[in-house]
């Protein structure tokens, strides 16, 4: 029976292959292993993102909906743009340009009633006169302009920010805060080929004329 005689330089070669296989197969566990954790990471972005987007709409809904009951001039004659003195007390703003660089945190209703689960929440409003220019509206600084563009910016961080924007008209379709909660609007629009969409749609004052 013939035995076979295995030098140590084979023994040595064999040691090494065996330990450079280790090694690869470790780097592609690592790899995929920093993959999988990279792409779980996105995910609970991603999912996070889909969440917060829907609460900032709501909230900043909610304040444009406010705005858009309120009338468009100081109902006592006031010509002042902005907060009248005291006004601030209790949300006591009586027109849209009262609310021209205000903000709230943690935002509330007009009430006083906290907001759920808007704890650590931000809203900052700015209003600015406006006037049609090539069908488009343009930011003045004359306050007899017939329109009023209003940006609503929520922001639960400082990186977590959206803005949210309407136009308001002086001769647009007024709604009495005492009369309506009306929120959205169903809207059917007709298409030249006769065809059609049912819409539903935030009720705003829809201008009428400028």
């Amino acid at each position: 029976m013939e035995r076979q005689f295995v030098s140590p330089i084979d023994r040595c070669q064999r040691r090494g292959v065996s330990m450079l296989e280790v090694i690869v197969s470790l780097v592609l566990v690592s790899t995929l292993l920093i993959v999988s954790m990279s792409s779980s990471a996105n995910l609970i972005a991603w999912q996070n993102d889909r969440l917060l987007d829907p609460m900032s709409q709501r909230l900043a809904g909610y304040y444009l909906d406010e705005l858009s009951m309120l009338p468009f001039e100081d109902p006592d004659g006031d010509a002042r743009f902005g907060i009248e003195s005291g006004e601030n007390v209790g949300r006591a703003m009586d027109d849209v340009d009262d609310y021209h660089y205000w903000s709230q945190s943690p935002p509330t209703f007009r009430d006083g009633r906290a907001m759920e689960r808007y704890d650590s929440w931000t809203v900052s409003i700015t209003v600015s006169p406006a006037m049609l220019v090539d069908s488009l509206p343009f930011v003045t600084g004359d306050a007899d302009d017939p329109l009023r563009l209003v940006e609503v910016t929520v922001r639960r961080t400082a990186e977590d920010l959206s803005r949210y924007r309407c136009l308001l008209s002086r001769d647009g379709q007024a709604i009495d805060s005492s009369q309506s909660r009306l929120r959205f609007q169903r809207l059917r629009l007709q298409f030249p080929d006769a065809s059609s969409v049912d819409v539903v749609a935030p009720h705003r004052n829809r201008p009428t004329a400028f």
